[in-house]
């Protein structure tokens, strides 16, 4: 049976806001950037927010795609993140990122982490010189996320209340709702409608094997009479493999 494990990105596998880092990459100032973030999270007005946006950008000269991509290829990981999605690509868990960062950032990450599928929010688009056109939204952020981890989980063929959720923001509320399997950071909004709540993604990793120290046998195994040791090494394999579903 498949297994899925989607993350977010921002402050979930990277450390900061990819949308503030682009925005004052291209010469946005701090405080015009913290103002129109914070309109659009009290309206959701996503038009007004890129027509805000693409303004600025127009008076201090419209970006080009490379420029775009090398301030978002200058990110930092969270503590572990790697590792944390090393193992549980080892495994065998399908992974995924749904995020609401630009997807030229979201497309950097999933090359570098080999994610096996990705899902932006927003999509940046170029005319043929290079240059950024518009940006494009899928749907409003919490609806889109929700849309783009059922979508994923069509194609896996994964129940999404098995697939387990990992993200510290409001947009990820509808897939919290969604899944049994929701985990977030503690301090985060999320906290209390979480599954489980870690202080980092290292702790992520190890709830692999804290959870199958908990299981019970259903059964004697079989094992004892005969070739007891390879056969409990087997167990031990698959416990630790299929622990979350």
């Amino acid at each position: 049976m498949n297994k899925l494990i989607v993350f977010d990105l921002d402050n979930t596998l990277t450390v900061g806001n990819s949308w503030a880092r682009l925005n004052i990459g291209l010469g946005m100032t701090v405080k015009e950037d913290m103002r129109l973030s914070n309109e659009y999270q009290k309206t959701q007005n996503f038009s007004k927010w890129t027509v805000a946006i693409m303004n600025i950008y127009r008076q201090r000269g419209i970006p080009t795609k490379k420029q775009i991509e090398d301030i978002l290829g200058n990110f930092q990981y969270m503590t572990g993140a790697k590792k944390c999605v090393k193992k549980f690509k080892k495994a065998g868990y399908v992974t995924a990122i749904i995020s609401g960062s630009p997807n030229i950032f979201t497309e950097i990450i999933c090359k570098d982490l080999d994610i096996n599928h990705f899902k932006s929010v927003y999509n940046l688009t170029f005319n043929e010189s290079g240059f950024l056109k518009d940006i494009v939204a899928s749907d409003k952020e919490k609806l889109a996320k929700l849309k783009f981890c059922e979508e994923i989980c069509g194609l896996v063929d994964v129940d999404i209340k098995k697939t387990i959720i990992v993200g510290d923001g409001d947009n990820e509320e509808l897939l919290f709702k969604s899944s049994n399997y929701s985990i977030t950071f503690k301090g985060s909004k999320l906290e209390n409608k979480a599954w489980r709540t870690i202080n980092t993604l290292a702790d992520l990793s190890k709830m692999i094997i804290k959870k199958c120290k908990k299981l019970k046998w259903t059964q004697k195994p079989r094992c004892l009479k005969d070739n007891g040791v390879a056969v409990l090494r087997e167990i031990k394999y698959n416990l630790l493999r299929f622990v979350f579903l």
